[in-house]
């Protein structure tokens, strides 16, 4: 989803059909034309639209990702729930993009999706590994300043109060969302 200054959200569709879905986590071609259908969305908001914020999920992570490192726009703050790319997936890019920071949320309990599935056919971005969003992003080749603009969220148990059980869609519940992930947009630190 999208979101502007103004309070507007758009969900931008993307990706293969049902019958086509796992498609999604893989396909190079699918990626391809989601991260440029994302980056011109961006790109074409008027001047006048000061804040963009971004929210995604799982596949979609790595949308958001490719998207920002080809649009020409600053955005603002990124969270990212259960990404599907790889943990080594390169965020520079992105964050080179970003005035504020990245919030990624991850769950050692995410083992059917981002553990088995990524493990055995592969990661957003074609590796066969558990994804970032299972254990989280390895950020030791990330330049030390945008290190610092990365939040990791590992899974905690308070959550499942609110609708959240490490699974692969715990992250996306209603009340963990408003409990947990739009007070991340009321921040509007910019961390450089």
């Amino acid at each position: 989803a999208l979101a502007d200054d103004h309070g507007a959200v758009e969900v931008m569709a993307w990706g293969a059909p049902k019958a086509m879905f796992f498609n999604n986590f893989s396909d190079e071609k699918t990626h391809d034309k989601a991260e440029q259908k994302l980056a011109d969305r961006i790109d074409a908001l008027p001047v006048s639209v000061k804040r963009i914020d971004l929210i995604a999920h799982s596949a979609g992570c790595g949308v958001v990702a490719g998207g920002l490192a080809r649009s020409n726009r600053t955005v603002d703050t990124v969270v990212l729930i259960a990404p599907s790319f790889s943990p080594a997936y390169d965020l520079s890019p992105a964050l080179l993009r970003m005035r504020g920071r990245l919030h990624l949320f991850s769950s050692m309990g995410d083992t059917t999706f981002l553990k088995w599935r990524t493990g055995n056919f592969g990661t957003y971005d074609r590796i066969k590994t558990p994804a970032a969003g299972y254990a989280g992003a390895d950020l030791s080749d990330l330049d030390p300043a945008l290190r610092t603009r990365v939040v990791h969220h590992a899974w905690q148990a308070e959550w499942k109060s609110l609708g959240n059980d490490g699974g692969h869609f715990g992250g996306v519940s209603g009340a963990f969302v408003r409990a947990v992930v739009l007070p991340l947009f009321r921040d509007r630190d910019d961390p450089r």
